[in-house]
């Protein structure tokens, strides 16, 4: 990161000096924000994680994607997928999928 910062209003060069958590840089000449040093709380990370975790359930429940051959309509989700592919033996790709969907 650079050592300085520049006022958006006027212009004026600034040192980027390391504040304070949960406090704000302005610019002196007009007081203008400059840049804030947020850390986040515990109420915040929780809220995230949360939200995540439902998300994922909802990503991992609904069909990924829907096909429609001679009025038979076939669903699948990424659950079945994985589930193909173990009885059709490609156990790495099966690895691979789970990892990306659940795990990372």
């Amino acid at each position: 990161m650079s050592n300085i910062s520049v006022c958006d209003k006027c212009d004026l060069i600034v040192d980027h000096v390391p504040i304070a958590k949960n406090k704000q840089a302005h610019c002196p000449r007009c007081n203008t924000l400059l840049y804030t040093n947020n850390a986040f709380s515990i109420s915040a990370i929780l809220a995230l994680s949360i939200t995540g975790l439902i998300l994922v359930v909802i990503a991992n429940v609904f069909p990924m994607f829907t096909i429609t051959m001679l009025g038979v309509e076939e669903s699948a989700t990424l659950i079945h997928g994985a589930l193909s592919l173990l009885e059709k033996y490609f156990y790495l790709v099966v690895v691979l999928v789970i990892f990306c969907s659940f795990i990372a």
